[in-house]
This record gives C-alpha cells, sequence and structure tokens, in this order.
C-alpha cells in the first residue's frame, strides 16, 4: 500500500497485484489514517521533503505506526538543494528507478 501527495499518485510505476495508491490529501490523512482495514497492511508514504510532509507522516505513523516513508531522505533532499523540496520538482525518471527497487 503506498500513500502520497497529490502528483505521486500519477506515476505510471507497477502497483502489485495486492496493492493500490491512495491520496492522503495532506493534513486529511487522519481520514486514511483511521481507516480499520489498513491496520495490518504494509504501508509507504511520500510526502514533501519539509516540516509538513514530515508532520503529516508523524500523524499517519500515530495511526498506523507500521507506515514507512519513502524518496523522504537525504539522497532525495539532496536533488533539491534547498530547505522545501516538492514532489513535483523530482525528476519523474529518477524517481520511478528509486521506486522500482
Amino acid at each position: 500500500m503506498s500513500l502520497a501527495g497529490l502528483n505521486a499518485h500519477l506515476l505510471s510505476v507497477d502497483v502489485p497485484r495486492d496493492g493500490i495508491v491512495i491520496w492522503g490529501k495532506g493534513f486529511d490523512i487522519d481520514r486514511v489514517g483511521s481507516l480499520p482495514w489498513l491496520v495490518d497492511v504494509d504501508l509507504t508514504y511520500w510526502g514533501d521533503i519539509d516540516t509538513h510532509g514530515f508532520a503529516i507522516l508523524d500523524r499517519l505513523r500515530a495511526w498506523l505506526p507500521q507506515t514507512q516513508s519513502t524518496l523522504m531522505d537525504r539522497v532525495t533532499d539532496a536533488l533539491g538543494q534547498r530547505v522545501r523540496l516538492e514532489q513535483e520538482r523530482i525528476d519523474w525518471g529518477w524517481v520511478c528507478d528509486r521506486i522500482a527497487r
């Protein structure tokens, strides 16, 4: 299962047969986090690399502590070389390669 920002759900990457992508709508992530059928599901979250993205990840983990983040690391941040790196500013070819790993 993958939870991501608005542009990330438009990626043309392969989603596993038993997987789905959900747009968490930023700080509306509590609606997603409160879904009971996600309690025992492996989750991956991708948000902006800024205080808001990490705050949203923290809120989601309060509901679903098994949530892992992706593309919110120092390697990805170095691509932007600034304080705020929004998903849509990252080269999509690089993103697809990283997600496919």
